[in-house]
């Protein structure tokens, strides 16, 4: 699973924003899936009749990603979960049902794929004309095409190699290795003439699918450069994590500090797309690649020197981050600030609290807010022998001017200039 993500990712959250029922019927997005998983259900049920289960498992998802509340594919989970070794004749029959249901149904996600978007969603539309590409490739071939030669032509470099990336490994693509590495080069040569002080850029990723925005916009990381900036010396680095769906754009708490700053927002949970929710199981996965073609793009980036407060469901990314990453988080990013938030802490196991005992973490609740809990947190924190500073700020769920103050003068004690 180590390199397998991306495609993992793109197999995997292959619905589209759920589009609202008319009141004469179902409307033609919704309708549209609703055949596409009533073609797959039925090599699914075939699959079952055959033992074939583990294309059988592979089709039950994407038919939930479809239509996610659809009877026969759920009914067909447990007899799945079974493991069988068919016969090689069942797999020659599969491949030629797979066919058949390919050439009714990469037509209908094409279809989807051509809807109407905006360009901030082609990151979750493109996975329909993948799909179509993986059932279908003669018929899907010449419109993927036209999309990564679009892309390119658009200078939208993270699409055109995403789409490069993931179809040219289900169509010939002439010279699809050096297409590649020229898109990652014109996507470098544009990041490195807004390194200059002050300077913002964006760092996109189509490859990891959508956001728990509403409008399913990509995922996608803006970099805010110091006042000061040089690439002659390191720089620490500030991670926010926002409150609710979040932000891809970082607060201002570090602003005058020194910081590199980046926001990331939270990616949906494949497993159900129409949930405006990630997974915090799987939440280092989607960050991992970020971050590091964030250390990729500014490698003089201090390796330790690094905070990331999070607010509200931002704590609980953080503690999820924590509890689910094998250590790979806590040996990076060292200073944690939770705020008014941080469920996840209750699955952290002794050695995640070992691991913390070379990390500094700030605890921040509102006495009308999360006070109580935050405060048993702490202690927790304190008994497991782990470097750990508490604030109960007059206030509800909110950022006021006390916790401004206390996280900036601790970041300055714990990280300094």
């Amino acid at each position: 699973m180590k390199r397998l993500l991306p495609a993992a990712v793109l197999l995997l959250w292959c619905a589209a924003a759920p589009a609202e029922p008319s009141r004469s019927g179902p409307a033609p997005e919704t309708e549209l899936k609703q055949r596409i998983a009533r073609e797959l259900a039925g090599l699914a049920e075939w699959c079952s009749e055959r033992r074939l289960n583990e294309p059988g498992r592979e089709l039950v998802k994407e038919i939930l990603f479809v239509d996610p509340r659809n009877r026969r594919a759920r009914a067909l989970q447990v007899p799945f979960a079974r493991e069988t070794d068919p016969a090689a004749a069942e797999h020659e029959a599969l491949r030629r049902r797979q066919a058949s249901t390919g050439r009714v149904v990469a037509p209908l996600y094409l279809e989807l794929f051509a809807r109407k978007h905006r360009p901030a969603q082609n990151a979750l539309y493109d996975v329909y004309l993948l799909r179509a590409l993986r059932h279908e490739p003669r018929l899907a071939a010449p419109v993927f095409d036209r999309s990564w030669r679009t892309a390119t032509r658009n200078e939208d470099w993270s699409r055109a190699r995403m789409l490069l990336a993931e179809g040219g490994a289900l169509v010939p693509v002439n010279g699809v290795q050096q297409l590649i590495a020229d898109l990652d080069a014109a996507e470098m040569r544009e990041i490195r003439r807004q390194l200059v002080p002050g300077g913002t850029f964006v760092l996109k990723f189509p490859e990891l699918g959508p956001s728990v925005k509403k409008d399913y916009r990509l995922m996608q990381m803006h970099v805010v450069l110091p006042d000061d900036y040089s690439p002659d010396r390191q720089w620490p680095l500030y991670i926010s994590l926002g409150g609710g769906g979040g932000s891809d754009r970082p607060n201002r708490l570090t602003a005058g500090l020194g910081f590199v700053a980046v926001g990331l927002p939270y990616p949906r949970d494949p497993r159900n797309i129409e949930q405006a929710a990630f997974s915090p199981f799987t939440l280092w996965s989607y960050y991992q690649p970020m971050l590091q073609k964030l250390d990729r793009v500014l490698p003089n980036l201090h390796p330790t020197n690094r905070v990331v407060f999070g607010f509200s469901n931002g704590a609980n990314a953080v503690t999820a981050l924590v509890a689910f990453s094998n250590s790979q988080f806590t040996r990076q990013y060292r200073y944690l600030i939770i705020h008014e938030g941080g469920m996840q802490q209750s699955r952290w196991s002794d050695d995640v609290w070992q691991e913390l005992q070379s990390c500094a973490l700030l605890y921040s609740g509102g006495d009308k807010s999360y006070g109580r809990q935050i405060t048993a947190m702490h202690a927790e924190a304190v008994e497991k022998l782990v470097d750990a500073q508490l604030l109960i700020f007059a206030g509800g769920h909110e950022i006021n001017q006390e916790v401004r103050d206390t996280v900036r003068a601790w970041i300055r004690r714990k990280v300094g200039d």
